[in-house]
Formats: C-alpha cells, sequence, structure tokens
C-alpha cells in the first residue's frame, strides 16, 4: 500500500470558529492532508473517505495534493466533483489550484470548516 498513518497524539480541540475572532489566546486545529495522485480515480475508489476522516478527526482544514484536475473538471456535469464534495464536505469552504503549464498535472485543493 503507497499511504501511511503516522502517529499522532491527541490534541484537545479548542478551535470553535464562532468565537476564533473575538477571543485571546491560543488555539489548536486538525489538518488532515493527503496525496491523492489523481482525484477522479480516488473519487470512484473511496468515495466517502474524506468525509469518514474529517468525521473521525474532527477535521477543521483537509489538504489534497496532486489531484490532477484541470479547471473545467470540477464542473463538468459527467464527471459531478464539485457536487461530490459539496454533499460529502458540506461544512467545509473550497479552495482549489490547476496547473497552467502541464494541464492534468499536479494540483492542490484546500476544505476549510
Amino acid at each position: 500500500d503507497h499511504q501511511r498513518w503516522t502517529e499522532r497524539m491527541p490534541l484537545t480541540r479548542l478551535w470553535n470558529p464562532e468565537t476564533a475572532m473575538t477571543s485571546k489566546g491560543s488555539y489548536t486545529f486538525t489538518v488532515i492532508s493527503w496525496n491523492v495522485a489523481g482525484l477522479r480515480a480516488f473519487i470512484k475508489k473511496q468515495p466517502d473517505a474524506l468525509a469518514n476522516l474529517a468525521e473521525r478527526y474532527q477535521a477543521d482544514v483537509i489538504c489534497l495534493q496532486e489531484h490532477k484536475l484541470q479547471d473545467v473538471h470540477l464542473d463538468d456535469p459527467k464527471l459531478k466533483i464539485r457536487e461530490h464534495f459539496e454533499e460529502k464536505l458540506g461544512g467545509f469552504e473550497s479552495h482549489w489550484s490547476y496547473s497552467t503549464t502541464k494541464k492534468g498535472y499536479s494540483g492542490t485543493a484546500m476544505f476549510i470548516r
């Protein structure tokens, strides 16, 4: 298997987006980062994986690397990628970047609660 879990220490969840901007002090938040090596195949093989991880670890930020999409893929009616993430990660705001020099190469996405 090409994926590996690293050990992590449990952190007390102190981040509350409703009060974070008005309170003083330090806050922690949980980030999940995953090199998906092609998002279309990843969604097809594991459609609920990101939603399950986000719920299990109460993720505040999800970062995906190497989604290998072009900007037109996100709203393609056949692929329904944007719809997929709106359904599975509805509480997250999404931000996408694409390779402009080599289409379908690399690319990152961030989902922020």
